[in-house]
C-alpha cells in the first residue's frame, strides 16, 4: 500500500515535537503540514510546512491539500474542532461523502482481552433513528476496515426489551429491524444492555437469545451522554490504547486532544489510514 499523506491545520511546535516528529521516525505516513509559527521542518522525513497568516487559512490549506488530492487524511491540529469540521461540511469544499459524519473509536485492552469498536461518544448529540442506522453503517464499516468480517453489533439501551418510556429502546430497536430487512454483513442486535453485549455470563445468566453472546465487537450508544460517559470511564480506568476518528467524509478525519497519550494519538492515524477510501 502507498504512504498516505496526512493534512494537518493548526499545527503549531508542540504538536510537531509530541506527535509528528515520533509518528515519521516510525515511518506511519507522510505529513503536509500547516501554522502559523515559524516551525523548521527539514530534518523530519517526508514532512513539509507552509506558515500561514491565519488559522482559517491553516484550516483551507489543509482542506485544499485534500481537495487536490496530495493528502488522503485531514487532522486537526491546535483549533477549535468546530472551525475544522465545519469547513468540512461546506458544500463547495466537496468533503461531504456519506449521510452523516461520526466519530468511531476503537478499544483495544493492553492485556489483549478486548477491542471493542464504539460510537458515537462525540459527535452526534441526539441522534433519531435515521442518524442511528448511519452511525452504525460508518461503526460496521471501520470494524471491517480493521479485519472483523461480519460484526457483531450491540445497539445498547438499559434493557433489553422495548419500554415505550425508554426512548433509547425504541429506537434500538427501530434500528435493528431496519437491519433486519436490509443486510449490511453484520449481526445487528438491540436494545440490549452493557452486560449482555460484553459478559457472557450475563447473556447466559439472563438467557438473552440472540446472537451476541457477551462478544459484541461494535457498542452504539443511545446518545452522547452515554458514549462520553464510557469513553472517559474506560481512557481513566481500564488499561487501553484509544484511537478515533471522524468516519463519513471522503477522507477520515483526525481529532486528537493535547491530552491523549501518544500511543492513542498514533494508534488514531493508523485508523484513519486503514479507513482511507481509494
Amino acid at each position: 500500500m502507498a504512504t498516505r499523506t496526512v493534512a494537518i491545520a493548526g499545527a503549531d511546535a508542540y504538536i510537531i515535537d509530541a506527535f509528528v516528529k515520533p509518528a515519521a521516525e516510525k515511518s506511519i505516513c507522510h505529513f503536509i503540514i500547516f501554522g502559523c509559527e515559524d516551525i523548521d521542518v527539514s530534518d523530519i522525513t517526508g514532512c513539509q510546512y507552509t506558515k500561514c497568516e491565519t488559522i482559517d487559512e491553516t484550516v483551507s490549506g489543509a482542506v485544499q491539500a485534500v481537495q487536490a488530492k496530495k493528502a488522503q487524511i485531514i487532522m486537526k491540529g491546535n483549533i477549535h474542532t468546530s472551525m475544522l469540521l465545519s469547513a468540512i461540511l461546506k458544500r463547495e469544499n466537496n468533503l461531504r461523502d456519506k449521510k452523516v459524519l461520526s466519530q468511531v473509536s476503537v478499544i483495544n485492552f493492553k492485556d489483549g482481552s478486548r477491542q471493542w469498536v464504539m460510537s458515537d461518544p462525540g459527535l452526534n448529540i441526539a441522534p433519531d433513528v435515521a442518524t442511528k442506522i448511519e452511525i452504525s453503517k460508518n461503526a460496521i464499516d471501520v470494524a471491517k476496515n480493521i479485519g472483523i468480517t461480519c460484526p457483531k453489533v450491540a445497539l445498547l439501551s438499559a434493557v433489553e426489551t422495548v419500554s415505550p418510556k425508554m426512548q433509547s429502546s425504541v429506537d434500538a430497536k427501530a434500528v435493528a429491524d431496519y437491519f433486519a430487512e436490509n443486510p449490511y454483513d453484520a449481526i445487528v442486535e438491540g436494545p440490549i444492555s452493557m452486560d449482555i453485549a460484553t459478559d457472557a455470563h450475563s447473556a447466559v445468566a439472563k438467557k438473552y437469545p440472540g446472537e451476541i453472546q457477551g462478544d459484541a465487537d461494535v457498542l452504539i450508544v443511545p446518545n452522547i451522554e452515554s458514549g462520553n460517559l464510557m469513553y472517559k470511564t474506560i481512557t481513566h480506568f481500564i488499561p487501553s490504547v484509544i484511537s478515533g476518528a471522524i468516519i463519513g467524509a471522503k477522507v477520515p478525519v483526525v481529532l486528537t486532544s493535547r491530552s491523549d497519550s501518544l500511543d492513542s494519538k498514533l494508534a488514531s492515524l493508523e485508523l484513519a489510514i486503514q479507513n482511507v477510501v481509494d
